[in-house]
């Protein structure tokens, strides 16, 4: 995956201090890998399909958050933290050029979230292995 991974309608805002859309910057395979990548584990355990990062805190600034769509609501933005390996969907704002104004503004705190609960351990096996076996046909 190249650098500048953010979405259509992202390139007005600039990119807050700290934040990055640079796919390495956001820990390149390591997080991101279509099989066992961190971020991908997370959301495909919760059954939204894998991921793709929009942004990402840089580690100088205290990383361990992202932001991404999933192929199951490509629409809908997510904050994945990495530390908790929490999963919040991000309710408002509602696009991620908001969403770098309002973290450039430095108000993130007024983002709104809602925790994607986690499924079972079998529903989250199920959805690992339906990702995993869509993969292989590819």
């Amino acid at each position: 995956m190249a650098s500048g991974t953010s979405g259509s309608g992202s390139a007005n805002a600039a990119m807050p201090t700290g934040w990055t859309d640079d796919y390495e910057e956001m820990g390149g395979s390591c997080e991101w890998d279509e099989d066992d990548g961190l971020g991908t584990l997370a959301a495909v355990s919760l059954g939204l399909g894998k991921p793709t990062p929009k942004m990402g805190r840089k580690v100088a600034y205290g990383g361990g958050q992202s932001i991404f769509t999933a192929e199951k609501n490509p629409g809908k933005l997510y904050l994945w933290n990495a530390e908790s390996s929490d999963v919040l969907a991000i309710t408002s704002p509602t696009t991620l050029d908001e969403i770098k104004q309002l973290i450039s503004a430095n108000k993130m705190k007024d983002m709104k979230l809602e925790k994607v609960e986690n499924p079972t351990t079998a529903q989250q096996e199920e959805h690992r292995e339906r990702h995993w076996s869509e993969r292989r046909k590819v």
